[in-house]
């Protein structure tokens, strides 16, 4: 996953550079289903919002077009680059 980039210029073409933040990992996806569905989406919803969604608040026709994806990380390292 890429998280950010800054271009650095530099006059001399050649100390030109690239500050970087960036995630690499693996595991397995799972698709979520029924209620699991529904709390899947509550927990991204939380990180946007302090309101408390509550299982009604879901479109059922919305929900039904809806796929919610549960990743259960195996391995995950990070790297960076800051001048």
């Amino acid at each position: 996953m890429h998280c950010s980039t800054n271009l650095i210029i530099n006059e001399t073409p050649c100390k030109c550079t690239t500050e970087f933040k960036s995630v690499v990992g693996n595991g397995k996806i799972e698709i979520l289903k029924n209620n699991d569905e529904i709390n899947g989406l509550k927990y991204i919803m939380k990180q946007y919002s302090d309101i408390n969604r509550k299982n009604s608040d879901f479109n059922e026709k919305i929900l039904k077009t809806t796929t919610v994806l549960k990743l259960k990380v195996n391995q995950i390292s990070g790297k960076a680059f800051e001048k």
